[in-house]
């Protein structure tokens, strides 16, 4: 009897390890799905989309890319108003976040400047559907320009001058 229970774990054993070994290895993620690219010269954003279809996961991708880029464009938008703050005599453009949307949206801007381009794409196909992730990126320079169309209805034009000068001497794309 006891020979017969070894047997039986053996058999068990084999089955479980023969169905384990013959699944098919993924390959890993692309580096830029967990740590977009940073440089002085791109904003980057990253989209994720699932689907039944490679085109419709690629499309909710882009879609997803572009919602994180338009986040990371507000922040910049911030970063422009706080760096002109105190150096131009003019109200504050934005106080806090929640009075961003008063004002024509960033996303807004994105298309306005050329929109986006797709650096990368990487999919895969998961128990019959398709995962796609997109890399996407807008030059910081058309950004720049963008948040001065954003300013130039909300401040006199010597103040727009002013600023124009100011991040042109800062150096800031």
């Amino acid at each position: 009897m006891r020979w017969q229970t070894r047997a039986l774990l053996l058999a068990i054993t084999v089955i479980i390890t023969g169905c384990t070994s013959t699944r098919p290895k993924r390959e890993p993620l692309p580096d830029w799905i967990r740590n977009p690219p940073v440089d002085s010269t791109y904003i980057y954003g990253v989209g994720f989309g699932e689907s039944e279809t490679l085109e419709q996961a690629r499309n909710r991708a882009a879609l997803y890319a572009r919602y994180d880029l338009g986040a990371d464009i507000e922040v910049y938008f911030h970063y422009l108003n706080r760096l002109i703050m105190g150096k131009v005599h003019i109200p504050p453009l934005i106080n806090d976040w929640h009075d961003f949307p008063r004002h024509p949206v960033p996303e807004f801007h994105l298309a306005k400047s050329g929109g986006f381009t797709v650096v990368a794409r990487h999919s895969v196909i998961i128990k019959n559907d398709w995962r796609a992730y997109v890399l996407v990126r807008v030059p910081r320079e058309s950004l720049k320009q963008a948040f001065l169309d954003w300013v130039r209805p909300l401040v006199s034009p010597e103040a727009y001058n002013q600023i124009v000068e100011l991040l042109k001497n800062a150096g800031h794309n």
